[in-house]
C-alpha cells in the first residue's frame, strides 16, 4: 500500500518518510558493531560504528603471537562538557557516548604488542525501554577480527582498515533485491515525475544503501548519485535549501575521506586531508573516526561551530580550522598531545576556562595563528602585561619556566594575534 500511495499522491512527505523507515533505515543497518581496531603513541584505539557506552574488554593477538590483554575503555578525547562549567559540575562518572574509545590494558601496554591482526571483545552499555514504558538496561558484548592498523609510522604498508568500515557491511541477498527493486521503482516514478523531490532524496538514499559492502568505486558513484539529488532538491525546496545542501556536504565529506584512505598503495599518514569549502556545522563524529591516524587537516572555510568529535583524532600535527564559526575557548585544542601548527583565525574563539582548569599547550606546539577572533583580541586588549597575556593562553601561568619561550606579534588595528616559538621544548 506505501508504494500505491506514493503513486497516487508522489508529493505526500509521510508515505515517503515510512518508506525511507523500511527501506534504508532498515532495522539490521541499525546494530552496533565495531569497525577497526588502531595502535598510536603506545596505546590501543577502538572504533565503533555508532555511539556506544563501553565499558571493559579483551584485546588479543591472532596468529602465533599469541597474549590477550584484560582492561577498560576510556574516551578518546576530553568532555569538553565538563571543563570550565559555571553552574554545578558534572559527574567525572556520568556516561558518555563516542564512537572511539581508548583502551587501558590491566598493567599496561607491552611495548612488543603489535599483532598484524587482532580479535576484540568489546561489553558496551545498552538503554532502551520495555513495552510498558519501564526502562531497560543491560550489557552487550560485541566482537571483532581483523588486522591492526599501526598509526606511528608515516604510512600504512596495507589499505586501512578503515575504509572498509566506510563502506558499511554487505547485505543479504534478500534485502539488496528489496533495495534494488525499490530503486527501480523510484526511477519509473521520476519518469513521470521529474520534479518530485521526494523521489529525487529517496534515489539517492536507496544508491547509497544499496552500494553498503560494494567497492569504492560503487561507494564513490553512490555518493555522487546523492550529491546530484541534493543539489537538485535545493533547487526545488529553496525555503531548506540551508538542510539540502549540509546533507551534501556530508556526503562530499565522505568522498574526499575516501579518496585519502585510498592515495597510494596504503595510507599516506603525511597525506593532507583536504576538507577545506565544504558546507558543514559540525563533522560527523562517525565520519571523523575513520581518518585516525592523519597528521595534517585543512578544515578551513567550512562553516563549523564547533570542534567537537575533531578532538578525537589525537594523530594531529598541524590544524587549520581558519574562517569558521567555531565558538568556545582556544585550549580546547590543546588536548592535542603532537599538535605542532594551529590556525584558528577568523573564528569566535575566547578565553573562558577559570585559571588551573585549562590544558596546557602541548609541547610540541611552535606556532598558533588566532588572528581575527574579537574575544581573544578583547582580552588581549585589556591585559598590559603581554607576558602575562602569553602565559594565560598557553597556560603556563602557574609553571616555573613562565611563558617557556613563546613570543606575541600583535596589532589590534589588523587584528593580528600570532604565537610563536623557535623551538619547541625537548
Amino acid at each position: 500500500w506505501v508504494q500505491q500511495g506514493i503513486y497516487t499522491e508522489p508529493n505526500d512527505q509521510s508515505l515517503w518518510l515510512y518508506h525511507h523507515w523500511l527501506t534504508a533505515l532498515g532495522r539490521d543497518c541499525s546494530q552496533s558493531r565495531i569497525t577497526h581496531c588502531a595502535s598510536f603513541g603506545g596505546a590501543l584505539y577502538v572504533f565503533f560504528s555508532e555511539a556506544v557506552c563501553a565499558c571493559d574488554g579483551m584485546i588479543s593477538a591472532c596468529g602465533d603471537s599469541g597474549g590477550s590483554l584484560q582492561g577498560t575503555f576510556v574516551p578518546s578525547a576530553p568532555d569538553p562538557a565538563a571543563v570550565g562549567r559555571r553552574t554545578r559540575p558534572l559527574s567525572a562518572k556520568r556516561s558518555r557516548w563516542l564512537h572511539g574509545w581508548k583502551f587501558i590494558p590491566d598493567g599496561g601496554l607491552p611495548a612488543d604488542f603489535l599483532p598484524e591482526e587482532v580479535a576484540v571483545q568489546a561489553c558496551v552499555k545498552e538503554v532502551g525501554s520495555h513495552a510498558d514504558g519501564r526502562p531497560a538496561r543491560g550489557r552487550r558484548r560485541l566482537e571483532f577480527s581483523g588486522p591492526l592498523l599501526i598509526c606511528d609510522g608515516t604510512e600504512s604498508k596495507s589499505p586501512s582498515p578503515a575504509l572498509s568500515s566506510l563502506l558499511g557491511v554487505k547485505h543479504t541477498q534478500e534485502r539488496a533485491d528489496i533495495l534494488r527493486g525499490e530503486l527501480v521503482r523510484v526511477e519509473e516514478l521520476l519518469e513521470i515525475e521529474p520534479e518530485c523531490k521526494w523521489a529525487l532524496l529517496a534515489r539517492g538514499r536507496l544508491a547509497n544503501a544499496l552500494a553498503a559492502g560494494a567497492t569504492a568505486q560503487e561507494a564513490e558513484s553512490a555518493q555522487r548519485t546523492l550529491i546530484e539529488s541534493y543539489g537538485r532538491i535545493a533547487e526545488l525546496d529553496p525555503a531548506r535549501q540551508g538542510f539540502y545542501m549540509e546533507a551534501r556536504a556530508e556526503s562530499e565529506l565522505r568522498l574526499r575521506i575516501m579518496a585519502w584512505l585510498q592515495a597510494g598503495d596504503g595510507v599516506g599518514f603525511e597525506t593532507p586531508l583536504d576538507l577545506c569549502g565544504l558546507n558543514l556545522r559540525q563533522v560527523p563524529s562517525a565520519v571523523v573516526c575513520h581518518t585516525f591516524g592523519v597528521r595534517r587537516l585543512n578544515a578551513s572555510r567550512v562553516g563549523l561551530t564547533s570542534l567537537g568529535p575533531l578532538l578525537q583524532l589525537c594523530t594531529l600535527e598541524e590544524l587549520d580550522l581558519a574562517g569558521n564559526s567555531i565558538g568556545g575557548d582556544i585550549r580546547e585544542v590543546f588536548c592535542l598531545p603532537r599538535l605542532r601548527r594551529l590556525d584558528v583565525s577568523n573564528n569566535r574563539l575566547g578565553l573562558y576556562y577559570t585559571a588551573g582548569i585549562a590544558p596546557a599547550a602541548p609541547p610540541t606546539l611552535c606556532d598558533v595563528t588566532a588572528s581575527g577572533n574579537s574575544p581573544i583580541l578583547d582580552a588581549l586588549r585589556a591585559d598590559s602585561d603581554q607576558q602575562a597575556f602569553i602565559a594565560r593562553v598557553m597556560s603556563t601561568a602557574g609553571s616555573l619556566q613562565g611563558p617557556q619561550g613563546w613570543t606575541l606579534e600583535a596589532c589590534m588595528g589588523e587584528g593580528r594575534c600570532i604565537f610563536r616559538r623557535d623551538s619547541a621544548p625537548a
